[in-house]
């Protein structure tokens, strides 16, 4: 628990540090879809905000316990939080597979289309906004949890690493053809496996 505590402050960090980039043209669709709810403007786009943060603040307390309990085993370098070979090589191989997934279609869909998603999900009043967060949330960690899964693989420590993966969300939600681009980072993904494996 001690080890863990300030793992999660990292972990929480570094998902904020990641996941606004991508998820600030939906916050502006969520935002002005709450200018006519009730109670408010204010408190809707709030509540938005907070039950979407909910949702990354527990993926982050899972990851600093799994980041701790890696350590104890000596699965992960306490000093670069990174995998050995052959759990890196899992790791990498189940986040590429999961980018040709029906899962991770379906969720990078949503998230790719904010104003769809008001449509099919908001309800009215303060709890429907914070279901709505937290709805938008799972959808989004359902998206890029496993990319945020390679952290242990690249180096939980290195900036280069995670500025690569959050360009990869980034290109996944907003540009054009976002599907294909996961599935080719599935691709490389699923080599570097291979990579990983047959080179150590």
């Amino acid at each position: 628990m001690n080890m863990a505590a300030p793992a999660f402050g990292m972990w929480a960090a570094m998902m904020a540090a990641m996941m606004l980039p991508s998820a600030l043209p939906a916050l502006r669709v969520f935002a002005r879809a709450a200018t006519a709810a009730a109670p408010g403007p204010i408190a809707a786009t709030a509540a938005i905000a907070g039950g979407y943060l909910a949702v990354w603040l527990g993926f982050s307390a899972v990851a600093a316990v799994a980041q701790s309990t890696l350590e104890a085993a000596t699965w992960l370098s306490p000093a670069t939080g990174r995998l050995g070979t052959l759990p890196s090589t899992l790791v990498l191989a189940a986040a590429g597979l999961y980018q040709w997934s029906p899962g991770k279609r379906t969720c990078l869909r949503h998230c790719r289309s904010p104003l769809s998603f008001v449509l099919t999900h908001w309800r009215p009043g303060l709890a429907g906004a914070l279901t709505f967060g937290v709805r938008h949330g799972l959808y989004c960690l359902g998206c890029c949890g496993f990319l945020m899964a390679l952290l242990f693989v690249g180096g939980a420590m290195s900036l280069a690493w995670m500025a690569a993966i959050a360009a990869l969300i980034l290109a996944e939600k907003v540009l054009p053809y976002g599907e294909a681009i996961a599935r080719a980072g599935g691709a490389v993904m699923i080599g570097a496996a291979v990579a990983v494996l047959v080179l150590g």
